[in-house]
Order: C-alpha cells, then structure tokens, then sequence
C-alpha cells in the first residue's frame, strides 16, 4: 500500500546548491511540524454559524458566575467541585487550552495524584507547545501506574517536537506494548523514524496505523506525502497532501507540510494561500509565518520576509523550526554568518538534531567551508545511513574538492535508494 502512480515515481531534478538548499528546508520540518495538527492548533471554523447574541450574553453571565463561585471555593480551601471538572473537560474539547490548565491545575493542587487531570493538562500543555510541561506531567503519572499506555503516547509526542527521537521511539514502543492497536502511537513512531531518515519503516508504520484504524486515511496520506517530502520528490509529497486534505480539509498538519512542498515546487502563490489558511484559523501560528516568510524570501520580497520571520520568532522564541527557517532566510539574503548562528542555536540544544545537521552543512558548502561540511554530512550519514539529502549534499562537497570518485559512490548510492523507495522494499 504505497498510495503512488507509475507516473509520479520520478525524483526532483533540482541539483544546484541553491536548489538543494530548497529541499534542506522541507527536510528540516519533517518531524518537526509533523504534529502541525499539535502545535497549529485548529479551532473549528462551524462554530461561528448560527450565533445567537442573546445565548451568547447569557453564557457570558453564566462563565462569569461560575468563575466567581469558583474563586470564592479556592480562596476558602474546598475541594474543585465536579462542575470545575466538568468546565475544565468542556474547555480542552473546545480548545481554549490556557483556561483547560488553569482548571486542571487547580484540580491537581487539590489532588497531585488525579491521573486523569494530569493527562488532560499534558494534553493541553502540547496544544500550547509547552513540552517540558507536559513531559513533567507524563512523567508524573507513569511513576503512580506505568501500564497507561495513553501516558507513554503522549510522552512521545512532546518529546517528538523537542528532537528527542530515541526517546520518542522507545516510549511509542511501551506504549504499543500496552494497547498493540494504538494508531496514534504507530503514527507518532512513523514520525520518529521519518526524522531519522528511516523512510521505509516510517510507511510500514503508517500501514499499521491505518490498520488500526481505517477512519484514519487523511493522515496516512499525510505521512506517504512527508516520506516522498522527505526525499526531497515534491510533486508527489503535493499529490498525496492534496490526498489528505481532500479525505479531511482540516487537517492542518497536511495543510502546512504542502505548503513547504509548494515552497519547494517554486509554487509560491499556492504556498502563500495554504499558510494565510493556517494563520487564519491560529493568528500566533508561528510556524505558519516561518514557512510564509521563506515564500518571501525567495520571491525577491526581503522586507515581507524579515517582518514575518521575526513575528514567527516573536510567538515561538525558542523553537527549533523557527530558528531554522530563519537561518534560511538569512541564507537568501546572503547573510551566511548570520544564517550558520541560527543553525548553531538549534545544534547546540539538539546535538543529534539530523535536519539541523544537515541544513548547517548546506550553509557551510555555500561558504565554501567544505572540509566542516563534509563533517557534519558524515555525522549525519553515520546516524541515519538512508538520509537521501546528506548523500546530494556530500558528492556536491566531493565535486568542489575535486574527489571525483568519492561523489560518484554517494550518486550511485542514492539510485539505490530511490530505487529501493520505488519498489517500495
């Protein structure tokens, strides 16, 4: 089940360095807004219909109400009563997630041992992108009963969006060993090995998910579209996105990833489209702004790109992709010292951060430090030995150092690889 046509199996052409750099950035954000579904949080647009002005004022009155009733029991000391449980339940289905901890944790400071409320304010921590947050509550309920699968589940996924893979591979594996159809564990670890460039274990774990659950079929297709993203074959990543999108309109992990895909196929007006759609449901959508300010960059749009990417930093300060598709709009204006900084800045928190890796070699090769780049694309090729980007990047190195041979072996290796991804070995 690999969802392509004998027509769309043909690779990018794209080889040039700038070309290339193209293909870095969507590697850079596979993995990393893989869970855009988390992190861009999607607010239902159907809730705005049918408004009622005079139901909206009463419910106003009735919150208001509420929340002074609750004040007053938290001032005197009571115990949360079954109606603040039944709010904080109300408004992390709703997604307003500042108000769902603000309950929840009032709940757990009457109660640190309330196992679901820890659970539901990890999940809201992650809606929020406070991932440390939600780890620490993971955390917390695995020491009171470690044989809850859903904590391992979201344990990955917070640790997914802060690089730690290893990790994120081992709890979704405790997890699946607890509730063995547990489709969101199989996509999280899918996600995982994506990262790591282990692209054919990313699609069998895709399979399994779907197996698990067959309502799930927009982010299967969501998933074959990052591995083809991945691989740096844009036009069948838009293909199998579209895919997603036409099985589930908001999905808006598939919604941003075909943006980077579009950015990528130098369809630059339908990548602006796809990210004024993201921003529109979340206006401090800071990865949305990212991939919008790459768009501009790479237009010719400087002053648009610089504002837009500096509001993405504004609402995510200390986000690896942020800080990635800075240094890439750095590297188009040209201001590679600037560029490698940013790189760095992620590196030096995430260490074995392979995208990163592969992106500060990519500067360093337009800086013409190839010796430093052939190092980090060997650290990376060691970890990940099908990361089919390290392999272009390498024999481009090779070919400025005259080492003819040795670029020859890297392209003779990846028509293997894609090869083998074709056959869908």
């Amino acid at each position: 089940m690999n969802g392509l046509s004998e027509d769309e199996k043909q690779p990018d052409k794209s080889t040039s360095p700038r070309g290339l750099l193209l293909k870095t950035i969507a590697v850079s954000l596979v993995g990393l807004l893989v869970i855009g579904g988390v992190i861009l949080v999607a607010n239902d647009p159907e809730r705005n219909k049918n408004y009622d002005p005079v139901a909206a004022e009463q419910a106003i009155r009735a919150v208001r109400e509420f929340n002074r009733k609750k004040e007053q029991e938290t001032k005197a000391g009571r115990k949360p009563t079954a109606e603040l449980r039944a709010n904080a339940a109300r408004t992390l289905d709703t997604g307003n997630f500042k108000v769902a901890v603000r309950d929840l944790s009032i709940i757990i400071q009457h109660d640190p041992n309330d196992i679901d409320s820890l659970l539901d304010r990890a999940e809201a921590y992650i809606e929020l992108g406070k991932y440390e947050n939600a780890r620490a509550d993971c955390d917390r309920v695995i020491s009171l009963n470690n044989e809850i699968p859903t904590a391992f589940a979201l344990r990955a996924m917070a640790r997914l969006a802060v690089g730690r893979i290893d990790d994120v591979i081992q709890d979704c594996n405790r997890a699946l060993g607890l509730a063995p159809n547990d489709a969101d564990a199989y996509f999280t670890r899918a996600e995982a090995n994506l990262v790591n460039g282990q692209f054919r274990a990313a699609r069998a774990d895709g399979d399994l998910a779907l197996k698990a659950d067959p309502a799930r079929k927009a982010e299967w297709y969501c998933l074959q579209g990052k591995v083809l993203q991945a691989s740096g074959r844009n036009a069948e990543a838009e293909v199998q996105l579209t895919l997603a999108l036409n099985e589930d309109p908001e999905l808006w992990d598939a919604l941003s990833q075909r943006a980077i895909a579009r950015v990528n196929l130098q369809k630059f007006d339908d990548a602006l489209e796809d990210c004024g759609r993201v921003i529109a449901i979340d206006p401090e959508a800071g990865e949305a702004y990212a991939v919008r300010a790459a768009v501009y960059a790479f237009t010719d749009r400087p002053e648009q790109a610089l504002e837009d990417i500096e509001r993405a930093v504004q609402f995510r300060p200390n986000d690896i992709v942020v800080r990635l598709y800075r240094a890439a709009v750095r590297f188009r204006a040209s201001q590679l010292d600037k560029a490698v900084l940013d790189a760095d800045f992620v590196l030096e928190r995430r260490p074995n951060l392979l995208p990163a890796r592969l992106f500060r070699a990519m500067i360093r090769l337009e800086s013409n430090n190839l010796a430093e780049a052939v190092s980090d694309l060997d650290a990376i090729i060691r970890m990940a030995p099908q990361f089919v980007q390290a392999y272009q990047i390498r024999a481009e190195c090779y070919r400025r150092l005259g080492r003819m041979k040795d670029a020859e072996k890297d392209l003779q290796f990846i028509s293997r690889l894609e090869e083998e991804l074709n056959n869908g070995e």
